[in-house]
């Protein structure tokens, strides 16, 4: 009888286990994305199986996104591609970014949108930025952990390497 038990015990784990794994893989990252022209683009892109579906392993796959010019007000749903090293969302309609869970991103363009707020993590690390001079929109401020916030305002391209530390922040960054 203990056997029995045992054993039952044992198949209820493996059960729930698997079926554990299977639906966080299962997950639509469209289900996230509120945008129609970004899903639009994610479904047209990286849908490799066709189901209409963006699951975490084909997310997974993707290394650069590209949606230059395409009138999007909102990359949300973005966190999901992980292993984002590229993006390029210049010319947009977009008022903030969350690029918390990018941790591999190293090149941003995000010229000629409306930003004012980029989230980051502590540590995270962006070779290269690109943002528009502040015509229409205040100095940007990034905030990194959600306690670090920085204002910036450059008149070209800009490239930086910034370490911030506890509340020992710079009022500009150059």
């Amino acid at each position: 009888m203990k056997k029995f038990l045992y054993l039952s015990m044992a198949a209820l784990m493996v059960l729930a286990a698997v079926s554990c794994s299977k639906t966080q893989e299962e997950v639509d990252l469209c289900g996230q994305m509120d945008d129609a022209v970004f899903k639009a683009y994610c479904l047209e892109n990286f849908d490799a199986d066709g189901d209409g579906r963006i699951l975490q392993a084909e997310a997974d796959e993707v290394t650069e996104i590209v949606v230059h010019s395409m009138g999007i007000a909102s990359l949300q749903g973005i966190g999901g591609f992980v292993n984002l090293e590229k993006l390029d969302c210049s010319d947009n309609l977009l008022t903030s970014l969350d690029l918390r869970k990018n941790p591999k991103l190293i090149y941003l363009d995000c010229r000629d949108n409306f930003i004012d707020v980029i989230y980051l993590n502590d540590g995270q690390e962006i070779e290269e930025f690109y943002k528009t001079p502040f015509l229409h929109t205040p100095p940007l401020l990034l905030t990194v952990n959600g306690q670090a916030a920085v204002a910036v305002e450059q008149s070209k391209p800009l490239t930086f390497e910034a370490t911030f530390t506890g509340k020992d922040l710079p009022e500009s960054l150059t």
